[in-house]
């Protein structure tokens, strides 16, 4: 299982850790052994990470990671832009612009049986753009059955990544002729214009889900100027917004899986089951359940043979203690589907 952790650990000014997410561990659950680690963006190969002026020089974080349902293909974001007082020089409009020297990457990497390690097939540049800069991606997902990948950015914009393959340029055309594969936006879909009162560029959260048999696609976009519960279902022969509804969900957005019919939607506040066949939702007052859930953020992740998902979050315990002192568990929280009037919590503390 396949797993992005911290390749190091610095130490910033105010003592807090600082991870390093730049490097890609493959991990073998059933044997509890270590099998290859690799790096996915660049990484700082020297021990000196202190700037002159005494920042500290950051990697790339790796923000996404999907991998196709084949185990062939594997979709990245890696995302870097400088400290703003390493950019004061650099002036646009009068304003000083972290976002104009920024890099954010799409990486496809094609997995490579002979050495058991990912292959970088190809990368592109700047996924997602304003006018003039490249805006971070806020999701990443690919889609059962196939080799597409979807990524959504604050422009509030879908896109489909698809590959396709073409020959090298003068080894001729037969079947002998080696075929070199490169990767294409298929499918634009701008989703500004379904958030109602929302200004162009103020995307805060987005989270996309293709269904099971990747006939639908999910998105669940979340303005800063406005939060309406929104999410709509794509198709995927066409792409085309087949059906949308709003006020599913209420507070920040944390993630969207499917879960056969049901769209399963976490957020701060509450976690709701929208049955999209029949066009039912159901939710669960998360602070009411437990108020653990309520104070973090939310991890999501569903099980179809069982037919159920869990959602966990960090909680800090002793808040008032000092922060050397303050310890951290996880909870989760197992719910099911099976029962369409009661839901059997079970909260564990991992």
């Amino acid at each position: 299982m396949p797993q992005s952790v911290p390749a190091s650990r610095q130490v910033t000014k105010g003592g807090h850790p600082l991870a390093n997410s730049s490097v890609l561990q493959t991990y073998d659950i059933h044997t509890d052994n270590h099998i290859s680690r690799q790096a996915l963006a660049r990484t700082n190969a020297t021990t000196l990470r202190v700037s002159p002026e005494g920042s500290q020089i950051t990697a790339p974080d790796v923000t996404h990671l999907s991998v196709s349902q084949d185990g062939k293909w594997m979709a990245t974001i890696d995302d870097w832009y400088p400290y703003p007082q390493d950019v004061q020089a650099l002036e646009l409009n009068g304003e000083k612009s972290s976002n104009a020297v920024r890099e954010t990457f799409l990486k496809l990497w094609r997995w490579d049986n002979s050495s058991g390690l990912w292959e970088l097939a190809a990368r592109i540049d700047a996924p997602h753009f304003s006018e003039y800069n490249p805006v971070p991606v806020l999701d990443l997902a690919s889609r059962p059955r196939s080799h597409d990948f979807a990524t959504i950015g604050c422009d509030m914009v879908l896109r489909v990544w698809c590959p396709s393959t073409r020959h090298h340029n003068g080894l001729g055309t037969g079947s002998e002729a080696p075929l070199r594969e490169t990767w294409k936006c298929r499918n634009t879909i701008d989703m500004n214009g379904y958030v109602i009162g929302h200004n162009p560029g103020e995307c805060s959260a987005a989270s996309i889900n293709f269904s099971e048999d990747g006939s639908v696609l999910a998105v669940c976009p979340q303005s800063a100027s406005s939060n309406t519960g929104l999410a709509v279902l794509i198709d995927t022969q066409s792409y085309e917004v087949r059906h949308s509804r709003t006020g599913l969900y209420s507070g920040e957005l944390y993630g969207a899986k499917f879960l056969g019919c049901h769209l399963i939607i976490a957020s701060k506040e509450s976690v709701s089951i929208w049955n999209t066949v029949d066009d039912i939702v159901r939710t669960v007052n998360l602070a009411e359940a437990n108020s653990s859930f309520a104070t973090g953020s939310q991890l999501l992740a569903v099980n179809p043979k069982s037919q159920t998902f869990a959602l966990a979050t960090q909680h800090l315990e002793n808040e008032a203690a000092k922060k050397k002192s303050r310890k951290s568990a996880f909870y989760a929280m197992f719910l099911t589907l099976v029962n369409p009037i009661r839901w059997p919590y079970n909260f564990s503390l991992v």
